[in-house]
This record gives C-alpha cells, structure tokens and sequence, in this order.
C-alpha cells in the first residue's frame, strides 16, 4: 500500500506580509545606513591615499622621461652656458643659449606629456588596504585599479642657482622645474593634487669671483626672449643711482 504524503504550501496571511515587508524595510535601510556611514568616515582616508599615490605615479613617471630624454639629448652644461673671460683670463660674463634652452626646454616638456599619457604609467592596481592606510592593512586586501591622468597642461621653468662651494669657487646649476596636475580616478571618487618636480640638468663650479654680467633664462616658453634680465645692466643702473 502505497502512501503519499502533499506537502501543502504555507499561505501566509496579509498582515505577515506586511511584517515581512517592514522587517526588509528596516533590513535595507540599515545597510544604507551603514553603507553611507562608512563612505563619509572612509572618503576623506582614500582621497588622501588615493592623492598619495597619484602623487607618486606622476613623480616617477616625470623623472623616468626627463632621465631618458636627457640621456638621449647629451646635455651638459656648454648646451646652455658660454663663460665668457676678460684679458686677464677672469671669467667676465655668463651667457645663457636662449635657443638652445628653449630647443631642450620644449624636448623635455614632449616627454613628460608623453609619459603621463603612457597607459602603463596612467593604470594603477593596488590593494584595497594600501588605500585605507596603516601598517596593518598595507598589502593586504584585494586588487582594486585607478587611473592618474594629466589636467591641463605641463608647466616648466628653467633656474640659476648659485651657491659657495669652497674658498673663492662658486657652484652654478641649472634647474629644471616642472609642474603638472594629475587626477586619480577611483571607483566612486575621484582627487586632484599639483606636482612639482625639480631637476638639476647641468652644473660647473666657477674658479674665481662671481661674474657680475649674467643673463639668466627664467623660462622655456617662446616669450623667454621677452624676460632676460641682464644682471650687469641692473649693477650699474644701481652704481650710477
């Protein structure tokens, strides 16, 4: 004798419905609730990690084309400068090649854009603990990616500096400083931070007094020409007032 057992479905009345319903309204809202929570205390952490890192995705990424690109253009300090000495064999003068500058200046400015355009420097994959922060969590966590990409437009300005660098010699630099802003864009949040980056591109130590005629370029765009500031000039406007 064959026995069968039906299983009859539960049907539930209206007003457990409704319980059903109100608990999964509360259920949800909390998750929100939490959800958002955790977003406002842990967004101000990730952007400034997040800008940590596009910080140094962009420094490495600069340094790595003006290394190359000076490397292939062999500069050196005669690429700018010309010492210009008086009779007695004194150096009398310090003159800046404002072509050449700007030639270089341009060279090295093409490599930075086109490094930060590079997919390789822009993809970034970390874990999620290393953007959280702390030595805990650093490493740990699954990969999470985010892109740094350029705003604007690269900016450079090419410095003298002049320093001691024992008795009766002075060191003379030529610096190269570059500044660009990057944005780090993250699944659901995105920082924008300024980079700057400062290079020394050629130096000479200068045997002797400092010469008073110096003719420095303050920058590598084509109004350079327009802002040479003769530094003899002004010593003796001075002298005679």
């Amino acid at each position: 004798m064959d026995v069968r057992v039906m299983a009859s479905k539960r049907i539930r009345s209206p007003r457990e419905k409704r319980r059903f319903l109100l608990r999964l309204f509360w259920i949800l809202l909390l998750l929100v609730a939490v959800f958002l929570f955790l977003d406002w205390k842990m967004r101000p952490i990730i952007k400034k990690s997040a800008m940590y890192q596009a910080k140094n995705a962009a420094t490495q990424a600069i340094n790595d084309a003006v290394s190359a690109e000076l490397e292939e253009l062999g500069v050196t300090y005669s690429s700018f400068v010309t010492l210009v000495k008086n009779t007695q064999g004194d150096i009398a003068a310090i003159q800046t090649d404002t072509v050449t500058a700007n030639q270089i200046n341009a060279a090295l400015l093409d490599a930075v854009m086109d490094r930060l355009s590079d997919p390789e420097y822009q993809e970034i994959r970390l874990p999620v603990g290393t953007l959280f922060g702390g030595a805990f969590l650093s490493g740990h966590g699954p990969q999470i990616s985010f892109r740094v990409i350029p705003e604007g437009y690269v900016e450079s300005e090419l410095k003298s500096n002049f320093q001691t660098a024992g008795i009766n010699q002075t060191l003379h630099q030529i610096v190269l400083e570059i500044k660009v802003k990057v944005t780090a864009l993250i699944p659901g949040y995105s920082q924008t931070t300024d980079v700057t980056s400062s290079f020394q591109i050629a130096q000479t130590v200068i045997v002797g007094d400092v010469p008073e005629s110096f003719t420095e370029v303050t920058d590598g765009q084509s109004s350079t020409l327009s802002k040479l500031n003769d530094y003899n000039a002004q010593t003796q406007k001075q002298k005679m007032e």
